[in-house]
């Protein structure tokens, strides 16, 4: 079997999800053709999916040496630096994407979450607003947008980002989450609960939403249970 067959083998076995066993063609094709760019991509993407992200990145470089201007690789090594909280790396690398494909809503994305775990609010702001000037039904960008609007208490703008997620995407269990901690944060504990528990519908194995719930019940209990106070 020459490289390209090999290739082709271990995109069959990736599609299976059989990483381990993709990995062993990807090897196949690079002993007969050390330079083929496409198996060292895709070769990352399998070690990424396995959680082998020093691997990938080492993967993404090699097909990066190859062709540098090979967009899709300097995404998928951002998502892999991001990963690895390497949150200024991963800012550098969706820049690199983007400055090839200005048009890659995933590296805007990557970007602004990046961003936003390195607290550059502004940043991550422009850099989702980019995605979504792009393609307004990115739910994941209105999702984003929503994360960091909450963060600086922006909290009627963040439910309408939120809102909109999941006008476009109504199954985003993350979306529902972090609308009912929006809730939870202006006092509206009943419709956090609401949300809350379309979230644990979606995905009820969630433990960290469990938990918050009960904090969300509580609350509304006292303030229910206080004549003092007007309920939620």
């Amino acid at each position: 079997m020459d490289a390209n067959g090999w290739f082709k083998k271990g995109n069959e076995l990736c599609d299976l999800g059989r990483y381990q066993e993709s990995l062993e063609a990807y090897d196949n094709a690079l002993s007969i053709d050390p330079n083929h760019v496409s198996v060292w991509y895709n070769k990352g993407n399998a070690l990424d999916d396995l959680g082998l992200h020093q691997e990938a990145l080492y993967a993404f470089d090699k097909a990066l040496s190859i062709n540098p201007n090979f967009a899709d690789a300097w995404c998928n090594e951002g998502t892999t630096l991001y990963k690895m909280g390497r949150y200024q790396e991963a800012v550098d690398a969706f820049h690199q994407c983007l400055s090839i494909n200005l048009k890659d809503t995933t590296a805007w994305n990557g970007k602004g979450s990046a961003f936003d775990k390195l607290g550059k609010y502004p940043e991550a702001m422009d850099a989702f607003d980019e995605a979504l000037s792009i393609n307004p039904d990115d739910a994941t960008a209105w999702n984003n947008k929503g994360n960091v609007l909450g963060i600086l208490g922006r909290y009627p703008e963040s439910l309408e980002a939120y809102d909109k997620a999941l006008s476009i995407n109504p199954d985003d269990a993350n979306a529902w989450n972090n609308k009912g901690t929006t809730l939870y944060n202006l006092g509206r504990y009943k419709e956090a609960i609401d949300c809350l528990d379309r979230s644990l519908t979606i995905n009820p194995h969630n433990k960290d939403v469990v938990t918050f719930r009960k904090h969300a019940l509580s609350a509304l209990v006292k303030i229910t249970s206080n004549p003092d106070h007007n309920t939620a």
